[in-house]
């Protein structure tokens, strides 16, 4: 159970994991943001939009092992093929924090009982 770009090092360290995406599989958007007065609002926009293009998708995934499955041509997207993607509402956030929290307190009891 997790976030498949967080397995990414510690399988590529040698870890014996395997991975199963699910159908439906689910995901979180990953957003940008252009600061209108930070230094350089043009330059952020020109960085934006190279993002969404296959090559800056690609380039990204490849430094962070997150990549879109909305962007035909990324490891991701292969990955994922024709699976159904599913994810919270930006409106759900409250919930989202509320299951994460209950995770992680599942998680960190878990290990005091080893």
């Amino acid at each position: 159970m997790g976030l498949y770009h967080s397995a990414q090092p510690v399988i590529a360290a040698g870890a014996p994991l395997g991975l199963r995406f699910l159908d439906p599989t689910p995901m979180n958007t990953l957003y940008g943001a252009v600061v209108a007065k930070g230094g350089n609002p043009e330059g952020a926009q020109v960085l934006l939009a190279w993002l969404s293009t296959l090559e800056g998708a690609r380039a990204y995934e490849a430094a962070v092992g997150r990549g879109s499955p909305r962007i035909m041509g990324t490891e991701t997207a292969e990955r994922v093929g024709t699976r159904k993607l599913v994810e919270y509402a930006f409106e759900d956030a409250g919930t989202i924090d509320k299951l994460d929290a209950e995770l992680t307190q599942l998680l960190m009891t878990a290990d005091k009982k080893r």
